[in-house]
């Protein structure tokens, strides 16, 4: 009976999900459709490339990309450009466990690994025993990790 539920739990998603390609596809098709901000949004899943979301956003209609849809995900992509590896970090200032003020430049002079993840993101969660192991195998060489955990829209600060 369990595996019934779950099957039919489960056919929505596997009638209606699209591959990456298919997204892509169908945001090339409406670049007049204001909906295909959010179809770029999911080609973007858990990994967004700068790159490539910025390229479809550009193939999109100019009066969508004005909408207040199209505004915001260009701070979007603002923030996605000004965040990718190699860039220099922006400021992070959070309440630590203790409720005190941190600053990620508190870490300055350290190698400082932030991971910004979520308790309701699998793979976020299946990340954390490596940053466990991660932190032991480094932690006595000048390497922190700074957690910024995210519930809902409430943002806490963790340090290792």
């Amino acid at each position: 009976m369990k595996k019934l539920l779950l099957l039919i739990a489960l056919i929505p998603s596997l009638l209606f999900s699209q591959t990456k390609e298919e997204l892509i596809a169908q945001v090339k098709a409406n670049p007049k459709d204001v909906n295909s901000i959010r179809l770029i949004q999911k080609v973007g899943g858990y990994y967004p490339d700068y790159q490539e979301l910025a390229g479809l956003f550009k193939q999109l209609d100019k009066k969508v990309r004005k909408t207040n849809d199209g505004k915001l995900f260009e701070r979007y992509l603002d923030a996605l450009k000004n965040t990718m590896p190699g860039k220099k970090s922006p400021s992070i200032t959070q309440l630590d466990l203790n409720g005190e003020p941190y600053t990620l430049s508190d870490l300055k002079g350290k190698y400082v690994l932030i991971d910004f993840w979520a308790s309701w993101c699998p793979p976020c969660r299946e990340e954390n025993p490596k940053l466990v192991k991660t932190y032991a195998e480094f932690k006595d060489k000048n390497f922190e990790i700074l957690g910024v955990l995210s519930i809902a829209n409430l943002t806490l600060g963790q340090r290792q």
